[in-house]
């Protein structure tokens, strides 16, 4: 096996082995990029309904819109729905909500989510009020900047697999 056919090779045993299809990415992505658009992609599915390759193709084509189009106020608003939801969602909720503030240029929230972060790394709780206190997005940025819009964040997954028998 040569250099980057691990993905290859990994994929033919899965499929091989009974998977009806893949979602994986053909390059690195960021870690929060994926873990938001996973989120949202298994959100979209529905549990009780057929997971066809196109229906899971059209799941995650959402997502990847969902991802590229959220501005810092909705990044604000998954993360404090994240954090709610504690354990390792109030740790994704607060990289969340600290990324919009950074990239809104709301350094001061930015560092404070940071520090939030950091508490719960360490399992302690979040000071009380923490989503109420430190989730302002009236400034103009929080609507106009797109954190994840840029191609690395989400162009990389892809679906594929078996097609079915007869076809």
């Amino acid at each position: 096996m040569r250099d980057g056919d691990e993905l290859v090779g990994l994929g033919r045993t899965l499929l091989a082995a009974g998977a009806s299809g893949l979602v994986t990415a053909i390059r690195p992505v960021p870690d929060l990029a994926t873990a938001l658009l996973m989120g949202w992609f298994y959100d979209g599915l529905d549990p009780a309904g057929q997971l066809g390759l196109a229906q899971v193709g059209t799941v995650l084509g959402q997502a990847q819109r969902q991802l590229r189009g959220a501005s810092a106020a909705d990044l604000v608003e998954r993360g404090v729905h994240l954090v709610a939801a504690g354990g390792d969602q109030a740790v994704l909720g607060c990289r969340t909500i600290a990324v919009a503030h950074r990239t809104a240029g709301e350094m001061e929230a930015f560092v404070t989510w940071q520090r939030h972060l950091s508490r719960l790394v360490e399992g302690q709780p979040l000071p009380a009020g923490a989503t109420s206190r430190h989730v302002s997005t009236s400034a103009p940025a929080y609507r106009t900047v797109r954190p994840f819009a840029g191609l690395a964040d989400w162009v990389s997954f892809t679906v594929y697999g078996a097609a079915p028998a007869g076809t």
